[in-house]
């Protein structure tokens, strides 16, 4: 059940960036062939009743996306890796019906970008249950290489509640087993919900675990970035996600409760190697924020950016954003 975005407190936090229907997508840089150096990028999809736009919009950008992660990542490095995550629905690969939320391992990372592309474009809208979903325990499955089966490998999410981590028998027959090894490595959620482990109840334990997943992700060797596109509206959804990209080094993006923009907030994460200064290669131009305005999801994001004359053909990054909703 997604509503325009309301109006919230201004706030500062470490690299926001709001996308509007027509996406400031010129602030990208242009990518320098292997400035990410090797890398890992898994998508994190929410594919529950309320994600059609995006689930659309990404399977239309994929090819693109993939062509700039590759060029931004060294040689023939690129790996990718897909988890979605559901609840309520028939599970795909053992029959039963799953009858909570759950983790889906579709593709461990991997080199093979066949199997990307048959990945994504496999994401089928399910159902969920009602808000809140299971994305902290996809990040989980991503950070700490979870192991999932077709019938499904229980875990407890932060309060206790169990629920299962199913896996491709194909693809990914021992779940998200295996190992981040890259020199930039870029774990992108897509979600419009809050995070609630697997009870579809948001608490203070969910919370908190969103929070220290991002760190959690940062102190991992080798590090990975968290970096959260919310199509939602949900003010702790947005304060979790921020934190927990925050803390991770990541980025949060919020985009149009239509999923419009998810193709373009991806480029920008792949285009700042996950953000905060991530880049091996080329250059990031550090970028004081204080006086942004960003109008976003209507049908023009309005950009107040001073003295950025130079910033063509540059990478940018937001420090310290602050940002506004105009009604």
């Amino acid at each position: 059940m997604k509503k325009s975005l309301h109006a919230y407190a201004v706030m500062a936090i470490t690299s926001i960036l709001v996308i509007g229907a027509l996406s400031p997508v010129q602030l990208a840089h242009a990518v320098n062939p292997g400035q990410c150096g090797s890398m890992d990028m898994v998508f994190i999809v929410d594919t529950t009743g309320s994600m059609s736009g995006e689930i659309t919009n990404i399977k239309a950008g994929l090819p693109g996306l993939i062509t700039q992660a590759q060029l931004a990542s060294q040689g023939n490095t690129l790996r990718v890796g897909v988890i979605s995550f559901d609840g309520f629905v028939v599970n795909r690969y053992a029959g039963g019906f799953i009858n909570q939320d759950f983790v889906d391992v579709k593709l461990p990372l991997t080199t093979n970008q066949a199997d990307w592309t048959a990945a994504i474009n496999s994401l089928t809208l399910g159902s969920g249950g009602g808000f809140p979903e299971a994305s902290d325990q996809a990040k989980a499955t991503a950070i700490f290489n979870r192991v999932g089966s077709a019938a499904g490998v229980a875990y407890n999410d932060a309060n206790g509640n169990p629920g299962l981590v199913i896996a491709d028998p194909i693809k990914a027959p021992t779940g998200f087993s295996v190992p981040w090894a890259g020199q930039t490595n870029i774990a992108v959620l897509i979600t419009d919900a809050t995070s609630g482990g697997y009870d579809d109840v948001y608490s203070g334990g969910d919370s908190a675990l969103v929070q220290s997943l991002g760190t959690s992700a940062g102190t991992h060797v080798p590090p990975i970035k968290m970096s959260d596109v919310f199509s939602g509206t949900d003010p702790s959804a947005i304060t979790d996600l921020m934190r927990d990209a925050s803390n991770s080094g990541g980025v949060f993006i919020q985009i149009p409760s239509d999923g419009s923009g998810l193709s373009a907030a991806i480029m920008q994460i792949i285009d700042t190697c996950g953000g905060e200064g991530n880049v091996i290669g080329g250059e990031i131009l550090s970028i004081d924020t204080s006086a942004l305005l960003v109008a976003g999801a209507g049908a023009n994001a309005l950009w107040l950016l001073p003295m950025l004359g130079a910033i063509a053909g540059t990478g940018a990054y937001f420090t310290r954003a602050k940002w506004l909703h105009k009604e």
